[in-house]
């Protein structure tokens, strides 16, 4: 996928299933989009996670997530760190910030 097509392709979805694995240094997530009555799943993983910034304005605990936005902050040749920068945002609420090597949509690089 490229990277143009990622903001309009996932934003929206109701994420379905998230993990963190510290040991690799990746985050997972099942993203579940429906648009124009067909459901689409991606499967999004962030590869050689270096840093991560969650921030949230909502109290109590949500029903379910959802991805309001994913968008490029930067990509790897704008960055001074040659890391894929890139914000969620949950329910116009919380925000998730990931710095990392590799990104890819359903084991595609992200391009």
């Amino acid at each position: 996928m490229r990277r143009d097509q990622l903001h309009e392709a996932l934003s929206g979805g109701y994420i379905d299933n998230y993990a963190w694995d510290l040991l690799q240094k990746s985050m997972t997530m099942e993203v579940e989009v429906l648009d124009s009555g067909i459901l689409s799943r991606y499967q999004i993983t962030f590869e050689g996670v270096s840093r991560s910034t969650f921030e949230d304005e909502a109290l109590s605990p949500w029903e379910r997530l959802e991805l309001t936005e994913l968008f490029v902050e930067r990509a790897p040749e704008e960055s001074g760190t040659e890391e894929w920068e890139i914000r969620m945002n949950f329910w116009d609420l919380a925000s998730l910030a990931i710095r990392c090597k590799a990104v890819s949509i359903d084991g595609e690089a992200l391009r």
